[in-house]
């Protein structure tokens, strides 16, 4: 489903009843993913933000 395809003819016909569920939709999943990963993964840790931001040193050996 495209919702820009969508969107032009419930635009109009002034019918946007059902447009909350492309609004709705992409919010619900991205809730969704995070709460996977936070289950899957775990809570963040300081040596997994030092290395996603890529400044894990060699020197932090304690932190692999």
């Amino acid at each position: 489903m495209n919702p820009a395809r969508s969107f032009g003819p419930m635009l109009v016909a002034g019918d946007l009843s059902h447009y909350w569920i492309y609004l709705a939709g992409p919010i619900l999943d991205a809730m969704l993913a995070v709460g996977f990963e936070w289950i899957l993964r775990g809570r963040a840790t300081k040596a997994g933000a030092a290395a996603a931001q890529g400044i894990l040193g060699e020197d932090n050996s304690a932190a692999l």
